[in-house]
C-alpha cells in the first residue's frame, strides 16, 4: 500500500473486490430448507392454494436468501452496506408511487393525449372551506385544490392553464415517479459491475493513499447514494408539483369567476336590450308615465311604442322592474361555492 508520496513501485487495491465467498448456511449439500419440504403446498397432489400467511413465510425466506446471498460476496457488486442503501431507496420511493395517480391527467395534457371522461388533477387531502364551484377549487385557509378537465364550460381553459404552468417550470419537477423508479432500478442493475469495471483505473493511477481511499469509496457506494437520491427527488418533487397546481387552481377559479361575471353583466344588458319601449307621457292623454307601467293608469291607453317611424314619439323609456335591478354582485355568488364539508 502507498504511503502517500509519488513512487513508482506504489500500487493501490480496491477495498471491495468480489471476494466469491461461500454461501453462509445455503450449501448445496446440507439439505437445509428451513422448513420446507419438497412437499410443501401440496406436493402429493392436493393443490393447495398459497394463503396469505404462505406467501408471506415465503417473503420472508426469501429476504433472508438474499441476505445470505449478499453477505456471502455471491452477489456481484453487492455488500451488506449498499444493500442497505438500495432497500431504503426503494422503501422512500413508496408514498411518492402512492400518489403519482393524482398526476396522471397532467401527463396526458403535456403530451396532448385525449382524457377519459371525469378527469381532473387534486391534492391529496380534502378541504373543509373551498373557493370555486364543485369541479375546480381551492382551499380557503390550506393549500388542497382540485382542477376539472371535464368541465363542459371551463374544461379547456383548465387545460390551458396547466400547460402554461408547466411550460413556465422546469420539466424535471413534472417527471413521473416511475420515471425516477426506472432510474433507480438502472443504479441497482449497474451496481453489479460498475465497481469492478471502475476501480481498476483508480488502482493503476498515481495516488496518495487518502486520495485512493475517498475514491475506492465514492465508486462502491456511488450507485446506492444515486438510487436513494432519485427517490428523494421523486418525493420532494411531488410536493413541490402540489405548490404549482395550487397556485394554478387560485388562478383559474379566480379566471373562471370573472368569465362567469362578464357572461352574467352580457346577459343583463341583452335581456335589456331586448325589451320594448314605451312613452314617458301617455300618447292619448298626456299623462306622466311611471317607469314601470306598461299602460296609462288615467285613461288604460297602452303605453308601448309601436314604431319609430310614424313620427316623433316623444320621450320614451324602458322598463325597470324589480328582477332587472338585481345587483351583478348577488348573481355572481350563485357561481360560488363556499361550504363546510359534511
Amino acid at each position: 500500500m502507498a504511503s502517500g508520496d509519488f513512487f513508482d513501485t506504489d500500487t493501490h487495491t480496491g477495498s471491495f473486490h468480489d471476494s466469491g465467498g461461500s454461501f453462509g448456511g445455503f450449501s448445496s449439500g446440507s439439505g437445509s430448507d428451513y422448513g420446507y419440504s419438497d412437499s410443501y403446498g401440496g406436493g402429493s397432489g392436493s393443490g393447495r392454494a398459497l394463503g396469505f400467511m404462505d406467501i408471506f413465510q415465503l417473503l420472508i425466506f426469501f429476504c433472508i436468501f438474499l441476505i445470505e446471498a449478499v453477505y456471502g460476496g455471491l452477489i456481484p457488486g453487492y455488500n451488506i452496506a449498499n444493500f442497505v442503501l438500495f432497500l431504503i431507496a426503494f422503501i422512500i420511493f413508496v408514498p411518492s408511487m402512492k400518489e403519482r395517480k393524482r398526476f396522471t391527467a397532467i401527463r396526458q395534457i403535456i403530451k396532448y393525449k385525449p382524457l377519459s371522461s371525469h378527469q381532473s388533477v387534486w391534492s391529496s387531502d380534502y378541504s373543509d372551506h373551498r373557493v370555486g364551484d364543485e369541479h375546480t377549487w381551492y382551499g380557503r385557509f390550506d393549500k388542497n385544490y382540485s382542477i376539472s378537465f371535464y368541465d363542459e364550460e371551463h374544461g379547456e381553459d383548465n387545460k390551458k392553464a396547466c400547460r402554461e404552468t408547466v411550460k413556465r417550470t422546469s420539466r424535471i419537477i413534472w417527471l413521473s415517479p416511475v420515471t425516477w423508479l426506472t432510474f433507480a432500478i438502472i443504479s441497482a442493475v449497474c451496481n453489479f459491475f460498475f465497481y469492478e469495471l471502475v476501480i481498476p483505473v483508480f488502482e493503476r493511477a498515481r495516488l496518495t493513499d487518502q486520495a485512493f481511499f475517498f475514491f475506492d469509496f465514492l465508486i462502491e457506494f456511488l450507485p446506492s447514494m444515486l438510487a436513494i437520491t432519485f427517490a428523494v427527488l421523486s418525493l420532494v418533487f411531488i410536493k413541490v408539483k402540489d405548490g404549482l397546481l395550487y397556485k394554478c387552481a387560485v388562478r383559474i377559479v379566480a379566471d373562471n369567476q370573472a368569465k362567469d361575471h362578464k357572461k352574467l353583466i352580457e346577459r343583463n344588458i341583452d335581456r335589456k336590450l331586448s325589451k320594448k319601449w314605451y312613452y314617458n307621457n301617455c300618447p292619448n292623454c298626456g299623462a306622466l308615465a311611471d317607469y314601470a307601467l306598461k299602460s296609462c293608469k288615467h285613461c288604460g291607453t297602452s303605453l308601448e311604442v309601436d314604431s319609430f317611424k310614424t313620427g316623433a314619439p316623444g320621450a320614451v323609456h324602458r322598463l325597470t322592474l324589480a328582477e332587472d335591478t338585481k345587483p351583478v354582485k348577488e348573481a355572481k355568488k350563485e357561481k360560488e361555492y363556499h361550504w363546510i364539508k359534511p
